[in-house]
């Protein structure tokens, strides 16, 4: 029955590239939820613990939320191997995307520097 199946998929026009995208999509749905879930938890967790006050003003700008987007690009770029035709097209659609991404961290960087500087007595 499987079989039969199979090879009704593979008489499909591109259908085996569309499942592959598919797969793609799904990994890098399953990424961004693992981060966002387990790896965001654990920054957080991390830096919740420490004394320093700086480290909790990256978390209220969540810089880490930002930064946390550039693991689905990595997953997209690697999976674009699996289509040659369209990898350089890919690669640079990644770029421009985690090239957008580090302007938006480092626009949260700055955001929170900008609280660091404020609570000293010297920024008024």
């Amino acid at each position: 029955m499987l079989d039969k199946i199979w090879d009704g998929i593979k008489n499909i026009p591109y259908a085996i590239e569309l499942i592959k995208l598919a797969l793609i999509f799904m990994a890098m749905w399953l990424s961004y939820i693992v981060s966002k879930k387990y790896l965001l938890g654990l920054i957080n967790k991390f830096f919740a613990k420490t004394r320093t006050k700086w480290d909790d003003v990256l978390i209220k700008n969540k810089v880490f939320n930002q930064l946390i987007l550039l693991i689905p690009a990595i997953v997209f770029y690697y999976g674009l191997q699996a289509f040659p035709a369209l990898f350089s097209y890919g690669q640079k659609l990644v770029y421009v995307y985690i090239v957008i991404n580090i302007i938006l961290v480092s626009n949260k960087l700055l955001d929170s520097f900008v609280d660091i500087y404020n609570t000293y007595p010297i920024s008024a």
